[in-house]
């Protein structure tokens, strides 16, 4: 019986690190957005509403995806002490 439960946390650990995988995809997908949209554009902190939009995309993105990405070196910290 410990044997099934330890399998099941294992699939149970690469499906959460599946769902971490795709966020962290999507979320550059939507940082990479914002910077090509505000590069494209060519402006900074101008009334054009694409600059501002990219700009917010990349750093809202960028602001999402940090934690995300640092999530397991931030546990195993955690755990330690």
């Amino acid at each position: 019986m410990w044997q099934r439960e330890k399998r099941h946390f294992s699939a149970y650990n690469f499906r959460a690190s599946m769902d971490i995988s795709r966020s962290i995809f999507v979320l550059s997908l939507v940082t990479l957005s914002g910077v090509a949209l505000f590069v494209m554009t060519g402006y900074y902190w101008s009334y054009n509403i694409l600059a501002m939009g990219g700009y917010l995309l990349a750093f809202f993105g960028a602001a999402a995806l940090i934690p995300l990405a640092l999530r397991d070196k931030l546990n195993e910290s955690w755990t330690e002490n």
